[in-house]
C-alpha cells in the first residue's frame, strides 16, 4: 500500500532531493517548514541546486552529506550546527536513499531535519553548571580536578611542576551562627572574588567545598610560592572587608609543590595540614589581640603587633 502525505502539513522540516550525478544534486522541493527554517521562499528552492539557492557554505556542507548517503546508500543520521542569516541553528537530520523500482538505483533522497537548538542550548547551560558552584561562579572541584589532570599531563612534554594551594575561609560557622546563612554566602562569595582577582593567566581558584577552595598555581620553585603565598597573606593583613557591612574576611592558605612523578593526592592533604598550621596560628593572634585589647594597661599581654610579627617569622 502505497501511502500519500501532504509534506506541508508536517510540522517538521522536509525536503526531496533529485540525484543527478554524484556531487550534483537538485531539489525537487521542501515543504513549509523547511523553507521557514532556512529563510526562502518555496518557489525559489523547486528545481534548482543546492549551489543556486543556498549559501556557498551551506550548500558544499550539504553536498558532502548527500554524496554519503548516496555512495554507502545508506540511512544516514546526522547532528550539525549551520549559521542561518547570521544565527547558528543546530539541525538532527536523517537522509533516507531513495531507489528507483527499475533500475535499483538511487534517484533521490528524502531529508527530514528537526531543529534541535533549544536541546542543545539546555545540555550547554547543564554542561557549564557541572563545572561551576553555583554560589560564587568559580569552577568546582569536578572542573579543578580536570585542570590538574591537564597540568600533570603538559608536564610529559614540559617537565615543569606546578603548586596546589588549598584556602579556608576563618569564622564562617560563627557568622552562620551570628548573623544568618545569607551573609555567610555573601562571604563566601567575596572571598572567592578576592582569590580570583589574585590569580595569573592558566591559573584556577576554585571552590571546592563548604568555606574551602583550591588554587593551581603555575609556580614550580618554593621562593616563587612563598612570594605568592605572601601577597595573598598581605592583602588578608591589610583587611578584607564585606562590602555593606563592617564584618573582615580573613582567609588560611597552605601550599605545596607538585613535580612530575608525585601523588597529586598527597600534594593537596600537605597543602591541607599547612593550611591548618596557619589557622591554628591565626586563631592564636585572634586571642592576643582580644586578651590585649580587653585591658592594654596589662603589661603581661603581648601586644598585637608582635604576636603579627611573630606569626609572619613562623611562615
Amino acid at each position: 500500500m502505497k501511502l500519500t502525505v501532504d509534506l506541508d502539513c508536517v510540522g517538521v522540516a522536509m525536503s526531496i532531493v533529485d540525484v543527478e550525478s554524484e556531487g550534483t544534486y537538485r531539489f525537487v522541493g521542501v515543504n513549509t517548514a523547511a523553507a521557514l527554517e532556512i529563510g526562502i521562499e518555496q518557489a525559489r528552492v523547486a528545481g534548482r541546486l543546492f549551489q543556486e539557492c543556498l549559501p556557498a557554505d551551506y550548500a558544499a556542507q550539504m553536498i558532502q552529506r548527500y554524496d554519503l548517503c548516496v555512495r554507502t546508500q545508506r540511512v544516514q543520521d546526522i547532528e550539525e550546527c549551520v549559521v542561518l542569516r547570521g544565527e547558528p541553528k543546530w539541525f538532527r537530520t536523517t537522509l533516507t536513499p531513495i531507489r528507483d523500482e527499475a533500475t535499483g538505483e538511487i534517484t533521490r533522497v528524502l531529508g527530514v531535519s528537526q531543529n534541535i537548538s533549544g536541546a542543545k542550548r539546555l545540555q550547554a547551560e547543564l554542561q557549564h553548571y557541572a563545572y561551576v558552584d553555583p554560589l560564587t561562579g568559580l569552577p568546582n572541584r569536578r572542573r579543578f580536578d580536570e585542570a590538574v589532570i591537564n597540568a600533570t599531563e603538559q608536564s610529559v612534554y614540559t617537565h615543569r611542576g606546578f603548586s596546589l594551594a588549598v584556602v579556608d575561609l576563618d569564622q564562617l560557622k560563627f557568622v552562620n551562627d551570628e548573623w544568618g546563612h545569607r551573609l555567610g554566602d555573601r562571604m563566601i562569595r567575596h572571598a572567592g572574588e578576592v582569590l580570583q582577582a589574585m590569580i595569573r593567566p592558566n591559573e584556577v581558584v576554585a571552590r571546592v567545598g563548604g568555606d574551602e577552595f583550591y588554587i593551581l598555581l603555575q609556580v614550580e620553585e618554593r621562593v616563587l610560592l612563598d612570594r605568592r603565598l605572601d601577597e595573598i597573606r598581605s592583602a588578608i593583613d591589610r583587611g578584607i572587608v564585606l562590602p555593606g557591612t563592617d564584618l573582615p574576611i580573613t582567609l588560611s592558605v597552605g601550599a605545596e609543590i607538585w613535580k612530575p612523578g608525585q601523588d597529586v593526592r598527597a600534594v593537596l592533604s600537605a597543602a591541607d595540614k599547612a593550611m591548618y598550621a596557619e589557622k591554628a596560628i591565626r586563631r592564636l593572634v585572634r586571642r592576643i589581640e582580644d586578651k590585649y585589647w580587653a585591658d592594654p594597661r596589662d603589661t603581661s599581654a603581648t601586644p598585637p603587633s608582635a604576636a603579627k610579627s611573630a606569626a609572619r617569622s613562623w611562615r
